[in-house]
């Protein structure tokens, strides 16, 4: 699974303005697009499992595991 975990809320609170956190990661809630999938794809990863990591395992955690009918 490959997501972002920078809070949205953390950018509306006052320690949002700190310059260490926005020193470490300038690109905030973007980070996953900007830096780590040109990285992915850089290193030769196929877009299919960059699909897969960023759509289909987060569709599947948050639908729950399909029950046999």
């Amino acid at each position: 699974m490959l997501g972002n975990d920078h809070s949205l809320a953390m950018t509306l609170q006052a320690t949002a303005a700190d310059p260490l956190p926005v020193a470490q990661n300038l690109d905030g809630m973007l980070f996953v697009v900007r830096k780590a999938i040109p990285a992915l794809k850089q290193m030769g990863v196929a877009d299919e499992a960059i699909r897969t990591m960023t759509v289909d395992v987060l569709r599947q955690f948050f639908e729950g595991p399909i029950t046999p009918g």
